[in-house]
Order: structure tokens, then C-alpha cells, then sequence
């Protein structure tokens, strides 16, 4: 998948150390859009093992993983359940390009699945 949309103050920011001659990086992770109305644990802990195994920080995961597999299991039983966004789910997640109505559905209901779901922060 690739990012689709507008640049985010992240670029700016690394841009701006650049023209300013200011070493800078962005660490991205992929992340899937049907959780965009809520915390996608499994980026987080993609970018948090990065800089545990870069720093030796010794971070104690355990808590995260019990969250993030409860955040998947409620997404697979979604997913089991209702067969329309099972099929939207697998569109996206194998980089098949949705339309911006096509992709609001599966935000909603896993964000709902998951207690997330903020309707004015996907505008």
C-alpha cells in the first residue's frame, strides 16, 4: 500500500531540518486504514521494537501484545460476521485501491468493533 493523501507535519518538520541543515529521520510503518479511527497497536509496536532493539531500552511488551491480540481477535470476528467488510478488509489489506466511500465502511465498523469510532475525524 502507499500513502494517499495530503502531506502531514511529519514531512514538514523533516524537510525544515533539512533546509536548516539539521540531521533528521521519519520512521514509517505500514498501516492499514480500517483502523485509521483508532490506535493500530501492531504499527505501534513495529516502530516502539525498533527503537527497543536500536537502544537496548529492554521494553517489557507483554501489556501491548495482550492488547493488540485482543484488538485483532474483535477485527477476525468482524470480519467472520459480516462478509461485505471481510472483502473490503482484504481489498485494502492486499493494495487493492478503495474509493473514499468504499473505505469509510470498514473504518466504521471496526473503529465501532473496537470503541473508537469518531465520525467528524475522518471529516
Amino acid at each position: 500500500m502507499e500513502y494517499q493523501g495530503l502531506p502531514v507535519l511529519n514531512s514538514y518538520l523533516v524537510w525544515l531540518a533539512k533546509e536548516r541543515a539539521i540531521r533528521a529521520c521519519s520512521l514509517w510503518t505500514d498501516v492499514p486504514s480500517y483502523p485509521a479511527a483508532c490506535d493500530d497497536l501492531q504499527a505501534a509496536k513495529i516502530v516502539l521494537s525498533f527503537f527497543d532493539a536500536r537502544l537496548a531500552l529492554g521494553m517489557d511488551f507483554q501489556e501491548l501484545d495482550k492488547r493488540i491480540t485482543h484488538q485483532q481477535l474483535t477485527i477476525d470476528c468482524l470480519q467472520q460476521e459480516n462478509p461485505a467488510t471481510d472483502a473490503l478488509i482484504a481489498s485494502l489489506e492486499t493494495g487493492l485501491s478503495l474509493g473514499r466511500a468504499q473505505q469509510i465502511d470498514p473504518i466504521k465498523q471496526v473503529s465501532e468493533a473496537l470503541g473508537g469510532w469518531e465520525p467528524a475525524r475522518l471529516g
